[in-house]
């Protein structure tokens, strides 16, 4: 396999067609929504991308960006259903710790979206770190959404509410590698994409205070996603997680016209996939990261 730098724009559209071939082969896509945009931005901030080619075949692609939570790194693969044998699997991930070795080492947090990259991570050294549930519901849901007493629902209105969202978002996720430590240009950019649909960004509100908020997304197929829900930590114990969740649910199904609604969780919150459980929601599939020491 020839490795070489991404090269932007001209190995987007290539690019795309290798996400199809995996999202098509694997039911989900290979590459996390923090690194796509990123690589759609140019590979910026830091990160790096490595183009992986067998003949004129695009075999392959990994991401290395800085991570978000701590000090240290973030990568991920799209290897083509074609190439996935085990030396080759291999030969992207070492070409993935020799970029993070040159830039100075640190922790690599590496996510395995399928059995074969994980075998491939324990293999050189990886240890597992964190599960990540993603889980499935029919549409429309079971249960109603009875808005609790004191609180107003209303839609996202841009160019006002983005402060008192990121205020929010980054108490009730503080320290989470994921969805901690958002800011006004990561909303931005967010804002900037075509499913970005400020009615879908439901927001509730106690007085002049935000409470929580339910962020939905559609997807291709009719598929809606509770994209971020957060209940702002001096409002939680009010069951408001549950009550935003079906409000969220609800606008997938009516105004949306969505099928089928998910999720993500981690394993490790047992309370919140209980509580999704006892919704109706159940698990799809199961997103593994390790992390390693360069």
């Amino acid at each position: 396999m020839r490795v070489r730098a991404v090269r932007h724009p001209g190995d987007l559209d290539d690019l795309r067609r290798l996400f199809e071939q995996c999202r098509v082969a694997d039911g989900h896509g290979p590459i996390g929504e923090h690194q796509y945009l990123d690589l759609e931005g140019g590979t910026r901030e830091g990160s790096i991308g490595r183009v992986f080619e067998v003949g004129e075949d695009l075999a392959g692609y990994v991401h290395v960006g800085p991570r978000r939570d701590t000090w240290g790194w973030v990568v991920e693969t799209a290897i083509h259903p074609g190439y996935r044998q085990p030396d080759r699997i291999a030969h992207v991930l070492r070409e993935a710790i020799e970029v993070v070795a040159r830039a100075g080492g640190g922790e690599i947090r590496a996510w395995a979206y399928t059995a074969a990259i994980a075998t491939t991570l324990r293999s050189l050294g990886f240890r597992p770190e964190r599960e990540l549930l993603q889980m499935r519901l029919p549409l429309p849901p079971t249960q109603r959404a009875v808005i609790p007493a004191g609180l107003r629902l209303a839609q996202f209105r841009v160019g006002r509410d983005e402060e008192r969202w990121i205020e929010v978002n980054n108490r009730a996720f503080a320290g989470h590698p994921e969805n901690g430590a958002w800011t006004i240009g990561i909303l931005a950019e967010r804002f900037r994409q075509d499913w970005f649909d400020p009615g879908g960004l439901l927001m509730a509100w106690w007085g002049i205070d935000l409470a929580g908020f339910c962020w939905t997304k559609l997807h291709p197929g009719d598929l809606g996603e509770i994209y971020v829900i957060a209940v702002d930590p001096r409002f939680q114990g009010r069951s408001l997680g549950r009550w935003l969740t079906l409000e969220g649910l609800w606008y997938l199904h009516r105004r949306r016209h969505a099928t089928t609604a998910m999720l993500y969780v981690d394993a490790a919150n047992v309370r919140a996939v209980r509580m999704y459980e006892r919704m109706g929601f159940a698990l799809d599939h199961t997103d593994r990261s390790y992390v390693r020491m360069v």
